[in-house]
């Protein structure tokens, strides 16, 4: 049986997802062990105040919680101990929903894929030019921490699923090598 380790934002149990990405992994997570795949959850979560790991539904779900700034982005704590759950788990491949888990799983040398769900540049030029302090602040993180992140996990990222044609058409010839697949 493969065993597939799903990455990103995935609610908690008893609840329904209200997000897009938390929606679309539930979906994914039974239509894959429709066809006998293990699915796995690896998850961020800013409501839990400790690191668990549930079962929802049959999927076992491992919550992580995210860690306060010290100084900067959380990223720098949450980094190593999402390649630690990793390593722990050793899924046969990596679904990440995020650059973040992405970049963990090449880190551990798991094969991985990712589903890249916006244009990260875009939304971060729109948040730099808004008058909401919030959103520039937000831009300045995008901008400094993000891309390179982004840019660094899709220079060495070999397959990759886009959901639209405006990400379709953002991705054409941006990275060679890599392998685009839009669900549509």
């Amino acid at each position: 049986m493969l065993n597939v380790l799903h990455c990103g934002d995935y609610h908690l149990p008893g609840q329904n997802p209200t997000a897009a990405i938390p929606g679309i992994m539930q979906n994914l997570l039974h239509g894959l062990n429709k066809l006998n795949v293990n699915g796995i959850v690896l998850s961020r979560n800013d409501t839990i105040e400790n690191d668990t790991t549930l079962y929802d539904d049959g999927v076992e779900i491992h919550y992580i919680a995210k860690r306060k700034p010290r100084i900067g982005s959380s990223l720098v704590r949450e980094i190593p101990i999402l390649r630690k759950k990793m390593k722990e788990i050793r899924p046969d491949i990596v679904h990440a929903q995020d650059p973040v888990y992405a970049y963990c799983a090449q880190k551990e040398n798991i094969p991985c894929i990712m589903t890249l769900h916006g244009i990260i540049w875009n939304e971060a030029l729109y948040n730099l030019r808004s008058k909401d302090r919030k959103l520039r602040i937000k831009g300045i993180g995008q901008k400094f921490i993000y891309i390179p992140l982004y840019e660094k996990v899709l220079s060495r990222l070999k397959h990759l699923i886009v959901i639209n044609k405006y990400v379709t058409d953002e991705m054409k010839g941006r990275y060679k090598g890599l392998h685009g697949v839009n669900p549509q």
